[in-house]
């Protein structure tokens, strides 16, 4: 698995449908403005090589780092200039833009709104930039972390950190699904994270505002169907009669987690597979491809790598990405009201985005 801190700007499968908001095909322009290719280039010109890892296209070396100050070289080799610890305060036009900043003004004809979402404040985000598009005029669409790990009411899934499976996940309320997904999830001693689980947690906060009841179904073999599990699990049993269920099951997942299953089916993990009958068994069969937990949160601002909501994208040329409400502003990034399940992705469209709003100065 990689890590953050690792470099990653793009996704093998970098594509507009992959990106959701009230207008998700807004993103079309941008990412064929600058596609993979063409951000490898860019990053090639800067001395940066990078290459395709996991279906992540990052770093060669995975030193995010070097992308950074790649690119601040860039600017002050192009005349501009970089200056950190500033605080944006807030952004006003009469003939030219002013810029209020904890270390005094700065003029300019045209303004880059580019502060980024409320995600990861310990790196620099907050609402400051949703703040300042909406005292210009801008509407907000209600904001909520994405791209995040989530908590469940259950307990015993806090006992397997470490652990990790490839599943099949599905979040519903009622009868409703509200999303799916396919891949890793890793338990954590506080919450579920993991690929899968990112790809699904921008519905969480939405719906638990609203007081819905939210399940998480785990299918812990997305690649068979329920009855080639059911057929391998009745002979695993019939193999191992006088084992204990989870050390039976063993063959099948990971014992921690197996005994863990054995439990919420209301079975003894330390019945032998011979003591059980057929409705014990059913349910434990069950757990496999429909474990249900009962969603309470996901893990803030604070672990998420997206923001779900922010300036309706309706109001923004995706062009040139100006405002269509203040001419000389144009706002980029996860200001806007577009994200995407995997942060790589997002990644690639706040650089696209970036790149067509510098095109249209």
């Amino acid at each position: 698995m990689l890590r953050r801190g690792q470099g990653a700007v793009s996704h093998e499968l970098i594509s507009h449908e992959h990106f959701r908001g009230r207008h998700g095909r807004f993103a079309v322009d941008a990412l064929a403005e600058l596609d993979t290719a063409a951000l490898t280039g860019l990053f090639q010109e800067l001395g940066i090589e990078l290459g395709f890892d996991q279906g992540l296209l990052l770093h060669r070396e995975q030193r995010g780092q070097d992308l950074a100050s790649a690119l601040t070289s860039a600017i002050e080799h192009a005349g501009g200039e970089v200056r950190c610890g500033i605080k944006v305060l807030g952004l006003s036009r009469k003939r030219n833009w002013t810029v209020a900043t904890s270390e005094g003004q700065f003029s300019a004809k045209r303004v880059v709104l580019a502060l980024g979402g409320p995600h990861f404040p310990q790196l620099g985000g907050s609402e400051d930039g949703l703040r300042i598009a909406r005292a210009l005029g801008h509407s907000i669409e209600p904001h909520s972390p994405a791209v995040v790990g989530l908590r469940t009411r259950e307990v015993w899934p806090f006992r397997l950190a470490g652990l990790w499976m490839e599943c099949a996940v599905a979040l519903t309320n009622g009868s409703k699904k509200l999303g799916e997904s396919r891949g890793l999830v890793l338990f954590t001693a506080g919450a579920l994270v993991g690929p899968a689980i990112a790809a699904v947690s921008r519905e969480v906060e939405p719906a638990l505002s609203h007081g819905d009841e939210l399940l998480l179904s785990l299918n812990f073999y997305p690649e068979q169907t329920q009855s080639e599990v059911a057929t391998w699990f009745f002979r695993t049993l019939g193999q191992h009669t006088r084992k204990f269920a989870p050390d039976a099951m063993n063959d099948m997942l990971p014992r921690r987690l197996a005994a863990e299953l054995c439990r919420v089916a209301g079975v003894d993990p330390r019945w032998r597979c011979d003591r059980l009958d057929p409705d014990q068994r059913k349910r434990v069969e069950t757990q496999l491809t429909d474990t249900r937990l009962n969603i309470t949160g996901t893990l803030g601002w604070r672990a998420a790598e997206a923001t779900r909501g922010g300036v309706n994208v309706r109001e923004v040329d995706p062009g040139t990405f100006q405002s269509k409400k203040q001419k000389g502003l144009h706002i980029v990034g996860d200001l806007l009201d577009v994200d995407a399940p995997i942060a790589a992705m997002n990644v690639h469209f706040a650089l696209a985005s970036g790149w067509c709003a510098g095109q249209g100065l």
